[in-house]
């Protein structure tokens, strides 16, 4: 998951900059728009870059998975 969002905040800067360079004059509206258009996946990478423990989102999924396995563990001790 962490590899696809970097590839599309890759493209989506890829995108911008091609936007941008087609476009000759731009106002300062346009100019603060592709601002914050380039300025988001920008941070997005930089997040991703620094960030390299686990998010939450995986340590919610790990404690599950540990869950349903002490709970097949469980009932397999009843078994036998």
């Amino acid at each position: 998951m962490r590899l696809v969002a970097i590839i599309l905040n890759i493209a989506l800067i890829g995108t911008v900059i091609f936007l941008i360079s087609q476009d000759s004059r731009m106002s300062g509206k346009e100019i603060a728009m592709a601002a914050l258009f380039l300025s988001a996946p920008i941070a997005s990478l930089i997040a991703f870059y620094f960030n390299k423990g686990e998010s939450w989102v995986s340590l919610y999924f790990k404690r599950k998975a540990m869950e349903e396995k002490a709970k097949i563990d469980k009932l397999n001790d009843k078994k036998t």
